[in-house]
């Protein structure tokens, strides 16, 4: 699925992105949004994480003076490389597979580390 251009996202910030990803439901097509943080890492380089905590799968939240993705229910805290640094999760955050070509980011599927 295609992200978007890699120039638009922030050198080393995690950004809260949409990304329409492909359905079907029997013989209905559609596009399902899910959101995903998206973090350029080089020059031709991203990491896409699931928006979910490993914990429960809460939707964690990017605080950027902390430079922390944040659990608010449960506390857990995963620094910029998705990994634990406290709390209740006891795997990094999951991420998408990903590909740049021609400067376009795309996302392929989802990668569980340590499941």
């Amino acid at each position: 699925m295609r992200v978007g251009e890699l120039a638009q996202f922030t050198q080393d910030t995690p950004a809260l992105t949409t990304v329409r990803v492909p359905a079907q439901a029997g013989m209905a097509q559609a596009d399902t949004p899910i959101a995903v943080y998206v973090m350029r890492t080089g020059a031709d380089e991203a990491t896409i994480y699931d928006l979910h905590s490993t914990h429960k799968g809460c939707s964690v939240q990017w605080n950027p003076g902390a430079r922390r993705f944040l659990c608010p229910r449960h506390g857990a805290v995963f620094n910029t490389d998705g990994r634990v640094l406290s709390g209740p999760a006891s795997r990094p955050l999951d991420r998408y597979a990903t590909k740049v070509d021609a400067g376009v980011l795309y996302m392929g599927r989802l990668d569980l580390p340590g499941a």
